[in-house]
């Protein structure tokens, strides 16, 4: 009976993280109407905008990031001594929000080169014309 319990409890679990996969959110959605708009760009007004857009969301990541590490550090005054020694035994809390702060730099990075590129592609568009 419990078997049966747990694999129904699995299968809505299952079911479950589908379609929170599925449903697009806004913070997915953003990044794929940018990268639209930036293979759309052609003039030097719009590699401008595309250039902004790209420096503003890398903004938000740094933001985020800041958040992150912020968690980290709170986090961290409770973390157990074994964990300085062998950091794999860190709590599963820190590690997570470590990943997320990298992830989140790493995006920002991302960003910020995108927005370079789109600020050269609007210089030379400007020498074109």
């Amino acid at each position: 009976m419990s078997m049966t319990t747990f694999r129904m409890g699995l299968t809505g679990f299952v079911v479950a993280v589908a379609l929170v996969a599925a449903a697009p959110s806004q913070a997915q959605d953003q990044p794929g109407q940018l990268a639209a708009l930036a293979k759309e760009a052609r003039t030097p007004a719009d590699h401008a905008k595309v250039a902004k857009s790209y420096r503003l969301q890398a903004d938000e990541f740094d933001a985020r990031a800041a958040e992150y590490e912020a968690r980290v550090a709170r986090l961290a005054k409770h973390q157990p001594g074994i964990s300085y020694k062998w950091p794999a035994m860190a709590p599963p809390d820190i590690t997570r929000a470590k990943q997320q702060a990298m992830a989140a730099r790493r995006a920002a990075r991302e960003s910020r080169a995108l927005a370079e590129q789109h600020v050269h592609l609007s210089v030379e568009a400007l020498a074109n014309d």
